[in-house]
């Protein structure tokens, strides 16, 4: 999905653009993300935590360099509780937050789509320090894809509807403490609407 949205990028990079006058966004996405397992063991028995389905909450900056090109900044929140999954056994661990913030750039696709490229930082935040939280949460580099459609309400404000993507690894000190050295790499899908608004011309 990445390379596919790359290719996108560089297509539109290669065309020359009629310069246009700034113009400044802002977009306000809500919606529900869904994670793969943050810790995944099988040496023994089947172990796994896993975040259950969390709510999320976008505000996104943006900043129109061209016709096609939209650079942005991203401030990303979910909340969801975790849960392990030790052999047919099921029990909560803790609630956890994450915090991410990621720079971009938005181009159009076809229509009123469009797709984004972003990468940046996420930080979990334990409600508790427990379990693999015990030292303390955790922070990595997060890569980010969306694609949206959007459906202009007024000349200035729009409604999207967007599914994202994202891409980073997972370990806590409690964690390497523990013998797990390696990293998980966890994947994220996101789904809901968005709210957005622009100024200037």
């Amino acid at each position: 999905m990445f390379r596919t949205l790359g290719v996108v990028l560089l297509a539109h990079c290669l065309v020359p653009v009629p310069a246009l006058a700034a113009q400044l966004s802002a977009r306000l996405h809500l919606g529900a993300v869904a994670s793969t397992s943050l810790v995944r063991d099988s040496v023994l028995r089947p172990l796994a935590v896993e975040p259950e389905l969390a709510l999320a909450a976008t505000a996104a900056v943006g900043w129109r360099l061209s016709s096609r090109f939209v650079a942005d900044g991203e401030l990303g929140l979910t909340r969801a509780d975790l849960v392990v999954r030790d052999g047919s056994t099921e029990r909560p661990l803790t609630a956890v937050t994450t915090l991410s913030l990621t720079a971009g750039v938005t181009v159009p696709l076809v229509a009123r789509a469009t797709a984004r490229l972003g990468i940046g930082g996420i930080r979990y935040f334990p409600a508790d320090d427990t379990g693999i939280f015990a030292q303390g949460g955790s922070t990595s580099v997060v890569g980010s894809a969306a694609v949206a459609y959007r459906w202009p309400l007024s000349p200035r404000l729009e409604l999207g509807a967007e599914v994202r993507y994202d891409l980073h690894t997972f370990s806590t000190a409690e964690l390497q403490a523990r013998g797990f050295d390696g990293t998980q790499t966890v994947h994220r899908i996101g789904f809901g609407i968005s709210v957005g608004h622009r100024w200037g011309e």
